[in-house]
């Protein structure tokens, strides 16, 4: 599991939640009680009740819980109030339950005999920090083999604890699996299931006039609870939501407006996994996740292009317990069968003691990594500084800070600067890593741009220079290299003339062949794609918006036009078969540019 010290450790870098779909680990040790999660997948809102669930409410709610199934004498139920900092057990005995406390400060158990209603067999059980009191889910035998099921609140005093039944109701559904939960305005939720069925009921409680809990919302889903995947560590508790399906990106054939299907084009039908970026690395596809806001708490992570999710982290809300600090993942990448990501902490209070971490690992092992490689001290923090880009390789990592734009790159332990006083002049822009070989645009100005470059090891060099011309749009895959040339700026983004450029990528300036003119364009456009003998950019002129794409062997120009309903922005990657935009109505769209007839010679 990632380890974030200090007051970062609010982060949860947690992968046992409805994001990962992972089978928890066993033998976790807990280091510091703080919180259970139980993730009932970030669409959970009441669809049939009269008060929609606040979208705030919504994600992954704060609870303490365990579940309990199966045997006939279950093992005790426990109950962790990190507040309280008191740990319940919930123990069957015969056919009642008795409860016991652990005060964590003096870790003595305490017998509560019991008040009230008495404890039947106990199925899901959740501390609410609001009413301070346990909620219980427990069931009774009822006249030949019926089954009851209650709701019952307990309070716990030092001597006793007192348990007033608010609902009851016929246990009607075989299901074996049980969780409560209470998010921050005391609103409880119970989820039920069966271990090893496929769908996941979530029921939402509210009060009436006398107080008793009466459903408010319900919503079936696909899923299945996992009782065994209670986990601790310094986070605290996670109970898993397994849900192989949950999240995964359904590509959908495009269809346009008579509903005919659009060869070689797929689009992800949902919105839930929240892509915002794309790496390509070899034949993988490696998606950038991004839900939530950071006022509510963001889910971040990474995932295959199917959607299966390897790593995830959820940040704690802007505004959380404590608004003067807040944790952050700014920046993620993938490359080289590597994967990376960086951790800011803030403390607007405290100034020396913010902090920025990088992390570096695989791609699969990235959300475990134990330890960071390099901790950046707060005097590289200051001044609203941070690190909102990275690029990866087998052999290089390079980062960009804002807001001053300086590249830096580090191998094995060491950082060399790229930009700065004394170095080449121009404020970085689409960077690219190739091996140990970093390339990117340095902006003098709007009408300025080179090409710069370094090795590991090396200062920066122009490696480039299209002047009097303006290059714009550099790219490359590692086999070909293409840009935009533009002359006669018209002041909106508009030249008067504009031409593809392309080379075969050379590390070394003595190798590089002179490049070579591809074809003539009108360029109105977003930043190009390039990667599999392909450039292509989404157009923005009147008229129907396309993707023009160009061949960088034959210049050869061919146009998709998104399907109705289908809106393009900005372009992810092109590969030989495959070039994916992203896509408004959807998260993604991509089609194959072979399938694309060339256009006809203008």
């Amino acid at each position: 599991m990632t380890v974030l010290p200090g007051d970062c450790g609010r982060l949860d870098t947690e992968r046992a939640t409805s994001e990962t779909k992972r089978a928890p680990r066993q033998g976790d040790e807990a280091t510091a009680w703080e919180r259970l999660l139980v993730a009932a997948g970030d669409d959970l809102y009441d669809r049939y009740a009269q008060q929609p669930c606040p979208p705030e409410q919504c994600n992954a709610i704060p609870v303490t819980l365990t579940a309990a199934s199966g045997p006939a004498t279950p093992p005790p139920v426990l109950v962790l109030s990190a507040r309280r900092r008191v740990l319940w057990a919930l123990e069957q005995d015969g056919a009642s339950t008795r409860v016991r406390a652990l005060d964590l400060d003096q870790p003595i158990w305490r017998e509560l005999p019991p008040a009230g209603a008495p404890l039947g067999r106990v199925l899901a059980a959740t501390y609410s920090a609001p009413d301070d009191a346990l909620y219980v889910l427990d069931e009774l035998a009822g006249p030949g083999r019926s089954r009851h099921a209650r709701l019952v609140r307990v309070e716990t005093g030092p001597r006793d604890a007192t348990a007033e039944v608010l609902a009851r109701w016929p246990r009607a559904t075989p299901h074996d699996v049980f969780a409560l939960a209470t998010d921050p305005a005391g609103a409880l939720y119970l989820a039920s299931g069966r271990a090893h069925g496929p769908l996941v009921a979530l029921v939402r409680f509210g009060r009436d006039r006398r107080e008793r809990a009466v459903p408010t919302g319900l919503l079936v889903r696909p899923g299945r609870l996992v009782p065994e995947g209670l986990r601790a560590n310094e986070h605290g508790l996670t109970l898993l939501l397994d849900d192989p399906r949950e999240g995964a990106v359904e590509w959908v054939a495009c269809t346009d407006a008579v509903g005919t299907e659009v060869p070689g084009c797929s689009a992800s039908r949902r919105r839930d996994l929240g892509i915002s970026s794309a790496w390509v690395d070899g034949d993988d596809v490696w998606l950038d996740m991004l839900r939530g806001s950071a006022l509510v708490g963001r889910v971040v992570g990474i995932a295959r292009d199917d959607g299966t999710i390897v790593a995830a982290w959820r940040e704690p809300p802007l505004e959380g317990d404590d608004p003067s600090v807040y944790c952050a993942v700014t920046a993620k990448t993938v490359g080289g069968g590597r994967a990376a990501f960086v951790v800011h902490y803030s403390n607007w209070r405290e100034s020396s003691r913010s902090r920025i971490w990088l992390y570096v690992g695989t791609p699969e092992t990235i959300g475990e990594t134990p330890e960071w490689v390099h901790e950046f001290p707060a005097s590289f923090v200051s001044r609203d500084r941070t690190i909102h880009d990275l690029w990866i390789s087998a052999e290089l990592l390079a980062l960009q800070a804002s807001p001053d734009g300086s590249l830096y790159t580090y191998r094995d332990g060491e950082w060399t600067t790229l930009t700065g006083r004394g170095t080449v002049e121009g404020l970085p822009r689409g960077t690219v890593v190739v091996g140990d070989h970093l390339l990117w645009e340095a902006w003098l100005s709007l009408e300025r741009l080179r090409l710069v470059h370094a090795h590991w090891g090396s200062p920066a060099t122009v490696y480039y220079d299209p002047m009097p011309r303006t290059l714009y749009g550099f790219g490359t895959d590692g086999v070909d290299l293409a840009w935009f040339e533009n002359d006669g700026p018209r002041g909106d983004g508009s030249f008067e003339r504009s031409e593809i450029w392309a080379a075969p990528y050379r590390r070394d300036l003595a190798s590089m062949e002179a490049p070579r003119r591809v074809a003539r364009v009108d360029l109105h456009s977003t930043r190009p794609a390039v990667g599999g003998g392909w450039i292509a950019w989404r157009r923005i002129t009147e008229g129907p918006q396309r993707v023009e794409v160009f061949s960088l062997r034959d210049g050869s120009r061919r146009t998709f036009v998104p399907p109705g309903g289908y809106v393009i922005d900005e372009p992810y990657y092109a590969r030989a078969r495959d070039i994916m935009f992203r896509g408004a109505g959807t998260e993604a769209i991509r089609f194959d540019p072979t399938l694309l007839p060339p256009d006809p010679e203008p």
